[in-house]
């Protein structure tokens, strides 16, 4: 029965993946920093109204234990500073795998160096050499687009970028969940 479910669950993901895909890529392309008033996301044929207030994002935060004014307020500074791109490497950090500076780096992984040293120097995460990565990538052999790794690096959580990250996921979850249950969700 637990394996029916299962699969009856990820057949719906799967088959409306590109929906929640694009909802979060709505999100991050219509943003112009992660400091919203107010935001319009459509999705499933409907609207999600959603607001990011300092009051909000301590409530979340408080969930979490984290009840100390000036946490907060930095992490609502933070969030205030993050851009749409450095919003979506944060979500990843922890589950990202041989991330690697490269001899022929592409745009893209040149990028995506930018944005970790970024998130690195405002303090939301911590960068550590990776030696197993590094081995396991120079294993492989030069990638045809980036060439040879230089390096390779973790990035981890600092306690600052926990918080934010913390905020931003229970935030949203928060206007998600009482959008669906008030008449601010509008079906079109």
């Amino acid at each position: 029965m637990m394996i029916s479910l299962f699969s009856l669950l990820f057949l719906i993901f799967c088959y409306h993946f590109r929906e929640l895909n694009g909802v979060y890529e709505s999100l991050l392309s219509d943003a112009q920093s992660i400091n919203l008033d107010h935001f319009k996301v459509s999705a499933f044929g409907a609207e999600v109204d959603g607001f990011f207030s300092q009051q909000q994002i301590a409530a979340q935060l408080e969930t979490e234990g984290v009840d100390d004014p000036a946490i907060q307020d930095k992490v609502q500074e933070a969030l205030r500073a993050l851009k749409p791109d450095e919003v979506d490497r944060l979500m990843y950090v922890g589950t990202l795998a041989n991330s690697c500076e490269f001899s022929r780096p592409s745009a893209k992984v040149k990028h995506y160096l930018e944005i970790d040293r970024q998130l690195n120097k405002i303090g939301l995460v911590e960068i550590k050499p990776d030696p197993a990565a590094y081995k396991q990538v120079k294993k492989e052999g030069e990638d045809p687009e980036n060439g040879l790794p230089i390096s390779c690096y973790q990035m981890t959580l600092t306690e600052q970028g926990f918080n934010v990250k913390t905020a931003l996921v229970k935030t949203l979850g928060a206007i998600f969940k009482s959008n669906s249950s008030t008449p601010r969700l509008a079906m079109k």
